[in-house]
């Protein structure tokens, strides 16, 4: 899981690399900070183990994340409705799994219907959460879009305290914290680059 997201890293380099955007120290700052983060809410204490394959699956997952990222955030995918992007995926997704499940044999539908409802639900809650993640896109950067997605460890670490009784140890403490305060951050430098887009237009009138 923390392999996976380095994705904010690669939107940032991605961004300066192939669009011409700015690299800072202060974004590489919160960057830095949030994987920080998010090892300390993913990682296991006092324990570091790790395969090879494992880490190259996770890497190459958080490269593609990246890729889908600066897509959608440099391209006509930009001006797309959500829903439609969303629907265009979802059905590729569904036919390249249904194909790989044929071919490797591994397709069952025996399953309970509480099974079945349980993927119908996490089916909305995707859509949902897609959805939401490309509507931002049109308002926020590529790399604070990423940055902001660092909340997914850190509200999977809330679910489980308040619904599953899991502990909240002082490396959680110190990982929510830093992440919330890499968010805020985001929200800051935002909130500036608006004032000054605001600025520069009312000089040019």
């Amino acid at each position: 899981t923390t392999i996976h997201f380095v994705y904010p890293a690669v939107v940032l380099i991605g961004s300066a690399v192939f669009h011409k955007e700015k690299l800072t120290l202060e974004k590489t700052g919160i960057v830095l900070a949030a994987f920080a983060g998010i090892y300390l809410l993913s990682a296991e204490s006092g324990r570091i183990s790790v395969s090879i394959v494992g880490f190259l699956l996770a890497f190459i997952s958080g490269v593609f994340y990246a890729y889908y990222i600066l897509k959608v955030s440099y391209s006509n995918l930009r001006t797309m409705n959500s829903y439609v992007l969303v629907y265009h995926i979802s059905l590729h997704n569904f036919f390249y799994f249904l194909i790989t499940a044929l071919l490797t044999n591994t397709l069952t539908l025996d399953i309970t219907i509480i099974a079945y409802l349980d993927v119908v639900l996490l089916a909305l809650f995707s859509i949902a959460a897609m959805s939401a993640f490309k509507t931002g896109l049109n308002y926020i950067s590529s790399w604070s879009a990423a940055i902001l997605s660092s909340f997914e460890p850190l509200t999977s670490i809330m679910v489980g305290v308040v619904i599953f009784k899991e502990t909240f140890n002082m490396r959680s403490f110190f990982g929510t914290g830093i992440i919330i305060l890499s968010v805020v951050y985001i929200a800051l430098i935002e909130k500036r680059n608006e004032v000054r887009l605001k600025s520069v237009k009312a000089s040019v009138k």
